[in-house]
């Protein structure tokens, strides 16, 4: 198999990126590039240069619709844990068939390759209650990850730290761990709330935490050699999550996935 270069599969991913903001389009789908990816389409007019994916967020009700699309396409995968029982975020992917990446979490997943992570915004209660929501989302997350095989590590306490978790998920039934986040998720889901988190965080509470006014309006915007689609307040999702996101981070912290990736053979 042919091994794909940073700018192919840079190449695949605009691509995709581009399949996915037509079909929005013609849809009336309203999404938005996020995290690092909105950084990039605001400070560098496209991808951040040592970044290699993409992400893009939805509210629930345009999610379940780009969702529900997605499903019946035939040009690309969604990969979710409905689909792929081997997969254990709770959120999903778009990934190219034409590709096979090669991640050691995911070596079970054969359709695996190039990919756009899918996350949807859903409303959470207020106050306390709200970082409640956070903390067992966080622990239904944490314990998902419990699914992949642990790989050896020199620090041993992490090691059986790993272990143990892989062992208890595994007695308790992953889809244990589905199902607790389903039911969290479908609590709150008719709820009237000004407050909206993702459903995946990197970051703490504060950060992750934002409004529904956030994803009011959108405006395109150039990304790459593509106009695409981000929230107009994108400043203010920016600074709350980022702080001073267009200020370059230090050598040392731009980290990319070092993506290895394959053609597959026809």
């Amino acid at each position: 198999m042919k091994k794909l270069s940073k700018e192919e599969i840079k190449s695949i991913q605009l691509e995709m990126l581009s399949y996915i903001d037509n079909i929005c389009k013609k849809n009336n789908i309203k999404y938005s590039l996020i995290g690092g990816s909105l950084i990039g389409a605001i400070r560098h007019k496209g991808m951040i240069p040592w970044d290699d994916d993409i992400d893009i967020g939805l509210v629930y009700d345009e999610y379940i619709k780009l969702i529900n699309v997605l499903r019946k396409s035939d040009d690309y995968i969604l990969l979710d844990h409905d689909r792929n029982k081997k997969y254990y975020f709770p959120f999903a992917k778009m990934v190219d068939k034409s590709t096979q990446l090669i991640e050691k979490d995911f070596s079970k997943i054969d359709e695996y390759g190039v990919y756009i992570d899918i996350f949807c915004y859903r409303k959470v209660p207020s106050g306390k209650k709200a970082k409640k929501y956070y903390n067992k989302q966080q622990y239904y997350n944490f314990m998902l990850g419990g699914i992949k095989e642990v790989n050896k590590d020199k620090n041993v306490i992490r090691y059986l730290s790993k272990l143990l978790r892989y062992y208890y998920v595994h007695m308790m039934g992953v889809e244990h761990y589905f199902n607790q986040i389903k039911k969290l998720y479908k609590k709150y889901e008719t709820i009237e709330s000004k407050y909206l988190l993702a459903d995946w965080h990197v970051y703490p509470f504060e950060n992750e935490i934002k409004t529904v006014d956030m994803f009011d309006d959108y405006i395109q915007v150039p990304f790459e050699n593509l106009k695409v689609s981000i929230i107009k307040k994108y400043d203010i999702y920016l600074k709350s999550t980022f702080h001073n996101y267009m200020e370059l981070p230090p050598e040392e912290k731009r980290v990319t996935h070092d993506l290895t990736v394959y053609l597959r053979e026809r």
